[in-house]
């Protein structure tokens, strides 16, 4: 198990390990981690102490927990990352998608949160306002 401090967050990887992967896979799984590790900080980031109280987190970071998974299919790799932070808003991933016209209302509508939450994966998908070297994503 690898445990990591920096800034008052704590990352915790426990059976985790990608030197199996090939290298498509390895270079899809390290984008990923990082946009949710990034997003994950930058949430924490604009907290202020009080609402970090009120969330029950106290005054540090986050702590980042990242699993992998067993029992897959083979040549599948998973992995579950959870922070102790607010979570997604379905609701409010669904009004973007529909703004920059991923989805339409119809559509929008028959999705599940769990589809809904999925957008997020998509390259040209995100919440943040603009773009930078931290948060969002260019249109494409």
């Amino acid at each position: 198990m690898a445990k990591a401090t920096r800034q008052g967050s704590r990352v915790e990887a426990q059976g985790f390990d990608t030197r199996l992967l090939n290298d498509a896979m390895r270079r899809s799984s390290k984008d990923v981690l990082i946009q949710l590790t990034r997003n994950s900080v930058l949430a924490t980031a604009s907290k202020s102490p009080q609402r970090a109280r009120i969330a029950g987190q106290g005054a540090r970071g986050d702590d980042l927990e990242i699993r992998g998974l067993s029992d897959l299919p083979i040549g599948s790799f998973g992995f579950t990352f959870r922070d102790d932070g607010h979570g997604l808003d379905p609701e409010r991933i669904r009004e973007k998608a529909m703004a920059k016209g991923l989805i339409t209302g119809g559509s929008a509508q028959r999705m599940s949160s769990k589809d809904i939450v999925g957008l997020i994966f998509s390259a040209v998908f995100s919440t943040a306002d603009v773009a930078s070297e931290d948060a969002g994503r260019a249109s494409a």
